[in-house]
């Protein structure tokens, strides 16, 4: 299980999380402050990123 926050750099997410990281470099989740995504074993989800 793995929880992303709202202002966390994805880049710098957990190695378990398989994405694209050179594409999601200082990229966050569009998420209100605060917020969090929790993302269970073998679960596949799609999320908003936005550059700050």
């Amino acid at each position: 299980m793995a929880y992303l926050g709202s202002h966390f750099d994805l880049s710098r997410a957990s190695a378990a999380l398989e994405f694209d990281r050179r594409a999601a470099m200082g990229a966050r989740i569009d998420q209100p402050s605060g917020a969090t995504i929790r993302i269970a074993a073998g679960e596949t989800i799609e999320l908003d990123l936005i550059w700050d």
